[in-house]
């Protein structure tokens, strides 16, 4: 009987793996509502989908979308990856006239289009597709009659404090929504914008941790082991943090126990 449980657990510990890599093949549209207040607003996040090294179809992320019916549309990061040519910008033309046209949709650079050769053939295409770009930017706007800020920081590899255009503009006790692309400079954002901290900021880059044991990500690009921000919603002192684990794949393809991930958030303000 021993000898039975021995191989068992052999067995077990050998599949853990594998068994992991096959569960990250998934697809997680994950349902977020922050805030207690009566106004909905409802936001799409988008992050690290790495074309042409997508892991999840453009139909089926359209589909979603569609589910959701989202008022607004964000896109963090790495929609591409930094070995992207002209041809590959322009093969999602259709995906973005379709974000651009559903609803607002506002993007951030990450460090991966900050390479792009072609990055001037990838910011005329967001604007011809209703994309709004915010580099170091932000802009308010009204929905369902709430008016809201939203603000971006471009990926520069290195952020310091790095002051947001516009943004002391805004309406004076408006919520701020922040796109920045990497999460681990969270506390940074929230000192870094003047005395308007953002409400909830949206991040990716973190890749979920790469390979999750018992729950827990393990390694991170920017962050490296044991990263402390890598998945999902983080709240400190009534502000929130909102990580996607991403939609594609980069140097380093293999994800363990870490299904690919798009935020659906409810904001009730």
């Amino acid at each position: 009987m021993k000898t039975l449980l021995l191989i068992l657990a052999c067995v077990a510990v050998v599949m853990y793996i594998p068994a992991g890599i096959l569960i990250s093949e998934g697809f997680q549209p994950e349902r977020i509502s922050i805030g207690q207040g009566t106004a909905s607003i409802k936001a799409v996040h988008i992050s690290d989908l790495h074309y042409p090294d997508a892991s999840v179809s453009i139909d089926r992320l359209k589909k979603e979308i569609e589910r959701f019916s989202p008022d607004l549309i964000f896109l963090t990061g790495d929609l591409y990856d930094s070995t992207a040519v002209k041809e590959d910008i322009d093969a999602l033309s259709g995906f973005l006239s379709f974000l651009g046209n559903y609803c607002n949709c506002y993007m951030v650079l990450g460090n991966h289009e900050i390479l792009l050769k072609d990055l001037v053939v990838l910011k005329t295409l967001l604007r011809d597709c209703r994309i709004t770009l915010l580099e170091n930017a932000a802009c308010e706007i009204v929905i369902h009659e709430k008016r809201i800020g939203i603000a971006g920081i471009s990926d520069k590899c290195s952020y310091g404090v790095t002051y947001v255009e516009g943004l002391d503009a805004l309406t004076e006790d408006i919520p701020v929504l922040l796109l920045a692309h990497r999460p681990e400079k969270w506390e940074e954002y929230l000192g870094a914008t003047t005395d308007r901290i953002p409400l909830v900021t949206f991040s990716g880059h973190a890749h979920g941790g790469q390979v999750k044991l018992f729950g827990i990500g393990l390694y991170s690009p920017a962050s490296g082991w044991f990263p402390k921000y890598y998945d999902g919603l983080y709240k400190k002192q009534g502000h929130y943090l909102v990580v996607s684990r991403g939609l594609g794949g980069t140097e380093f393809p293999y994800r363990v126990y870490n299904r690919f991930h798009m935020p659906c958030v409810t904001i009730n303000l």
